[in-house]
């Protein structure tokens, strides 16, 4: 289970994955925060469905898990790649294996975190979230970086 409460958001980035259409918008920014309640905002809704979350779960692979695009793409990342561009190659990756008739467009969301408390221990986490259906339920006005 995790918590919380230290967590802030050190980078963010939204692209659009048109599955069933061509309509993926690919940004070239982060999004920045004019109001920490903002960021606020987004940590919980992102990150509160896993503080009653009692498993953990970690990337596979069938031969070495260095082949799981995913996990290699997250691990650079932790190690300070350009976070813009990895999130881009993530994005291509989803839309690449996404081929199910029934996944949906939706807008990705790939979240870095810091201070992320397991156990009794803080750690950096990356999210990766496609939404497909969503509501209106604050408004903000980010900022391009």
């Amino acid at each position: 289970m995790i918590e919380i409460k230290e967590a802030v958001i050190t980078n963010i980035t939204v692209h659009k994955i048109g599955i069933q259409t061509d309509s993926s918008f690919i940004n070239d920014k982060e999004v920045m925060f004019n109001f920490e309640e903002d960021e606020d905002v987004i940590t919980k809704t992102f990150l509160k469905p896993f503080t009653s979350c009692h498993a953990t779960y970690e990337f596979r692979h069938d031969e070495d898990v260095e082949l799981n695009p995913i996990f290699k793409i997250a691990k650079e990342i932790n190690e300070e790649a350009d976070f813009v561009l990895k999130t881009k190659e993530i994005h291509q990756y989803l839309k690449d294996v996404s081929t199910h008739p029934n996944i949906k467009d939706g807008d990705l969301f790939v979240i870095n975190y810091d201070n992320v408390k397991l156990g009794n221990e803080h750690y950096k986490a990356l999210g990766i979230y496609k939404v497909e259906n969503k509501e209106t339920f604050i408004e903000t006005f980010a900022t391009i970086m």
